[in-house]
């Protein structure tokens, strides 16, 4: 029977950078139900008896409303954006506390456990040898 301890440091470095872009529509309205939506909102308002009783500057006021967000919205829908970030670990390096208890010829356990701050890791195996 064995039995090893070990303590240590590990470094890791990420080096990965990540760059894209993504249509503003695809994320806020990708079936534009939102689209359809506004349309159903303006026809049943025309259908209204609140728009029946504008005057006509009122009517051309609300349609100009309508078409401002419509167009706004659908302007919106198409805007493209455009992102680049690089990622990188909070902290590069690590403490390392470890064992290892080899219990006879085939059988072994080993466990290893990494901290610092906000970065922590846990390894355990189990280990049997076969005797070729």
């Amino acid at each position: 029977m064995f039995v090893g301890l070990w303590a240590g440091a590990q470094f890791q470095k990420l080096g990965a950078q990540t760059d894209g872009e993504i249509n503003l529509g695809d994320l806020v309205d990708p079936d534009n139900s939102k689209l359809d939506e506004i349309d159903q909102d303006w026809a049943d308002y025309m259908a209204s008896p609140e728009y029946a009783e504008l005057s006509p500057v009122g009517k051309q006021l609300a349609e100009d409303l309508y078409n401002g967000v419509r167009g706004f919205y659908d302007e919106a829908l198409d805007t493209t954006i455009k992102y680049k970030f690089n990622k990188q670990l909070e902290y590069n390096w690590n403490m390392l506390l470890g064992g290892q208890w080899q219990i006879d010829r085939r059988w072994q356990f080993r466990a290893e456990y990494g901290f610092l701050k906000s970065k922590q890791s846990f390894m355990a195996s189990l280990n049997y040898r076969f005797g070729i």
